[in-house]
Formats: structure tokens, sequence, C-alpha cells
């Protein structure tokens, strides 16, 4: 007699639900919990699983935002939680709750600045085990306020501060492209409009390669100053290109100069050398290639033994002779 198949138990435990992507049925395993103590540890729990884990990466930030309001509000957070993560986890349902559609300005607006108000919150918590994302965040966030009337302006100047400071502690920040982005928008929100010109078009040439830069440029059309790059900027920008590895948008900028008739001698000669040090490849690469194809003999350091192992195997090699007669 043929075995029965064996019928597997549908999972219940709503942490591997939510690690699979299961948001809905981990929100109907936590529905079948009995609901915890107020203030225990599994209340906690609970609220940040449905919050944090389900609510919010399923798109409804609403109520992600509803069911971390309370956990919030307590105040104390019981050991193992950080109350910084809980904060962020916070301030991102209110940030992505502000991005629906249909939401008027003024609601939207609120809901930014209660956002940047938790980060400022979380960044005053002793140890701070994420301060550097909890400083972009905040500064995003003010970044995101428009604003209405005399209002506007001040909200904008707010952001641009903001933003200074975190382009300043991290200027290798992975988004430090979007950040400068973001700044210059703010520049003009706050009605410099020199400034932010300024600093679209700096960012254009810092991020040359980058959709940033596409952003920025297309920006500058749009507030009437289509950019025109003198030779000195282009290779400004392939030099910045290259720093960022676009090494096909560097490598085409090089070659406009040299085909343009207007570029200095010397710029030509620079742009020629380059050019020949990127074909030729570094030092390694060209001892490679001497090489046979078939046999590539690694590059070895001349070190102290190195360099010593040939005295000493023929001084070894007479001393045996030696003995031997």
């Amino acid at each position: 007699m043929a075995a029965a198949p064996a019928t597997v138990e549908p999972e219940r435990d709503a942490a591997v639900l939510l690690g699979s992507g299961q948001f809905d049925a981990a929100l109907v395993a936590l529905s079948g919990q009995v609901p915890a103590v107020s203030g225990s540890p599994e209340w906690f729990t609970q609220g940040m699983l449905r919050g944090a884990c389900a609510e919010r990466p399923a798109g409804r930030a609403a109520l992600a935002s509803a069911a971390l309001a309370p956990l919030v509000e307590s105040r104390v957070a019981p050991p193992g939680l950080a109350r910084e993560l809980l904060l962020d986890e916070y301030a991102r349902s209110l940030l992505a709750q502000a991005r629906a559609e249909g939401l008027p300005r003024p609601e939207a607006d609120g809901l930014r600045r209660k956002a940047a108000e938790q980060w400022r919150k979380a960044m005053k918590h002793e140890p701070v085990r994420n301060l550097a994302v909890l400083r972009v965040a905040h500064a995003e966030a003010l970044a995101a306020v428009e604003g209405e009337g005399g209002g506007r302006r001040s909200a904008a100047t707010q952001a641009v501060k903001a933003l200074a400071e975190v382009l300043k502690a991290y200027p290798e920040h992975p988004r430090a492209g979007e950040l400068e982005l973001l700044r210059a928008q703010a520049l003009l929100r706050a009605g410099k409009s020199g400034e932010g010109l300024a600093a679209l078009r700096r960012t254009a040439i810092d991020r040359c390669g980058t959709a940033v830069a596409d952003r920025a440029e297309a920006l500058l059309v749009g507030a009437g100053k289509p950019p025109r790059w003198s030779a000195h900027e282009q290779l400004d920008r392939a030099m910045r290109a290259r720093h960022l590895r676009r090494f096909a948008a560097s490598r085409a900028l090089l070659d406009g100069l040299l085909v343009d008739p207007k570029t200095p001698a010397g710029l030509r000669r620079w742009c020629c050398a380059r050019g020949r040090s990127r074909r030729r490849g570094s030092g390694t690469s060209r001892r490679r290639r001497r090489t046979s194809s078939n046999c590539i003999v690694p590059v070895r350091r001349r070190t102290c033994a190195t360099i010593c192992r040939g005295p000493l195997d023929r001084a070894g090699d007479a001393m045996m002779r030696s003995r031997c007669g």
C-alpha cells in the first residue's frame, strides 16, 4: 500500500512569514495571537511586527503609524529594543504616509515635520547606534517640507542648513549627490536664485555620469539657464566622472575636448596624456601583459626574505660541498 503523502502544516509564526514577504499572512497570524498587556515586552514585539514589519512594507503607512504611535507614547522601551530604532521606524511611517496621493499639502507638511521631530529626538539618545542614518533622514524630511506663503522660505532655509551640515559631516555618503541636489532645490525655494543655480551647476559637474547630474541639468534647463560648459569645466566633469568610476562618460568628454578646435593646446596635451594612461593601464597590468597569455606570472614583492634567499642558498651549497669533500 502506497504511503500517504505527508501534509505540511502552514506556517503560523508571524516573524517567519514576514521574513518570507508574506505580509497579509503575517497580519492574520498576529490577529490570532492573544493581545499582550500594555507596556510588556510582548506588547512591543506585536506592535513592531505589525507596524514596522508588516503594514509599512505592504504600503499601508497610515496603519503602520497607528500601530507604532502607542509604542512611542509609552516612552519606556523594554531591554533589547533600542528606542532610537522605534523612533526611526515611526518617523519613516509618517514620511511614507505624507507621500500618499491626494493628501492636502498642509496635512502632508505636518506629517513631515512630525517625522523630522521624531528623528531629532532619536539623535539625542545615548548611545546612538545609527547617527548617520538618523541625521540624513532628518535632513531629507526637512527638505520634503514644501510650506505655504511666508513659511515656504523659512522651511527651505531650515532644510538648507540641515543638508549643509550633513554633507559636511559625511562628504562620501552613498547618496551625497542626491543630498546636494536637494540642497540646491531648497536654495531656490528659499529665494536664493543665484546660489541655487550655482549649486545645481556644481552638482551637474561633481556628479557627472550619474542620474543626479542629468536631473540637475534638467532643472537648469527648466529654470531657463541651460548649461554651456567651458573647456576647463568639461575637463573637471571628466575628472569627476572618473572619480565616480564612470569611465565611459569620462572618456567621451576627453575625446570631445580632443576633437574640439577651441580647446587650448595645454588642455589638449593633458587630455592626450590622460587618454594614453587610461589605455595603457597600471604598472601591474602592463607587467602581466608582457607574459604569455597562457602563463601569467604573479608579481612578487621584494621583501627581506626574497632578497636574502639567493645568497643564503648559495652559502648553504658551498658549505655542503666543503663538508662532502
